[in-house]
């Protein structure tokens, strides 16, 4: 029966994928632009704060928002990177 299964999970990852769309909408401007600019690769603030576009300190205060809703992680040197 591996094929049901694969066939419900499938299913209810694209209802994640959705759900993730939802999420990502409710994210103020800036939040949005300094999640753009992370990879999965982790990167220093002041790195994401030139490819965002925008001053350090606002980038810091997204990475905590976005780090506090889950959308990314901080290594133990103070990098970040998206989950």
């Amino acid at each position: 029966m591996p094929g049901r299964n694969v066939g419900r999970w499938s299913v209810a990852r694209a209802g994640a994928d959705d759900g993730e769309d939802d999420r990502i909408k409710t994210l103020t401007e800036h939040g949005r632009a300094v999640l753009d600019a992370l990879s999965s690769s982790p990167t220093d603030p002041d790195t994401v704060a030139a490819h965002a576009g925008l001053p350090v300190a606002a980038v810091q205060r997204s990475l905590l928002e976005l780090e506090l809703r889950g959308f990314v992680e901080r290594d133990p040197s103070g990098f970040y990177y998206r989950v």
